[in-house]
């Protein structure tokens, strides 16, 4: 093709992430980002996180059940793009940065704070009172075991990094699920906290 007629295609600007891929990058990216931010410009490094985001980008399309059209150049655009909107955040608040433990929690403020513009959270603007809709009754059972829930997610992630297979629908489901359980408990864990 002549490069003419390659520079007059138009080029589309791709989906956004969802929440559930914004979530399963978060416990596929965290394990590795000291690797992945490392500033090493040594050929053996180079080498290491080129292999471990080849890793992250493979296990992400297990999870999706390799439906996701996303590439492995727009999964680390968007963890940039995360990643400078955190220190943002912290430089316009004048905030010391975050820990390892506690770069999750940000992360997932982040999420909250960019879908609570579509009306997709209830309650206030201030973040104070923000949350996803309360899970159906048939979840409570599990309101009171916050720490199963966060290893049964764990445990899906990780079994799905180790095996060959793809996921899939019923288990997309059930980590669906368990997020949705997660965050409400995250919540009412906060609330008692401010208490």
């Amino acid at each position: 093709m002549d490069s003419s007629v390659l520079s007059r295609r138009k080029r589309r600007r791709s989906r956004n992430f969802n929440i559930i891929e914004k979530e399963v990058l978060c416990k596929l990216i965290l394990p590795f980002n000291d690797i992945i931010r490392s500033k090493s410009a040594d050929k053996e490094s180079k080498e290491l996180r080129r292999r471990t985001w080849n890793e992250i980008f493979q296990n992400f399309q297990r999870i999706m059940n390799y439906r996701s059209e996303r590439t492995l150049d727009q999964i680390k655009i968007y963890w940039k793009n995360q990643l400078s909107k955190n220190k943002t955040q912290i430089r316009n608040k004048k905030a010391r940065p975050l820990s390892s433990n506690n770069f999750m929690s940000q992360a997932l403020a982040n999420f909250n704070n960019s879908y609570q513009k579509y009306g997709s959270f209830k309650g206030s603007n201030n973040n104070c009172d923000t949350m996803v809709s309360h899970p159906p009754c048939k979840y409570q059972n599990f309101s009171n075991r916050p720490s199963e829930i966060r290893n049964s997610i764990d445990a899906v992630v990780q079994g799905v990094s180790n095996s060959n297979e793809s996921l899939g629908a019923d288990y997309r489901r059930i980590i669906e699920m368990l997020m949705d359980v997660n965050r409400t408990i995250d919540f009412y864990n906060l609330k008692l906290a401010q208490a």
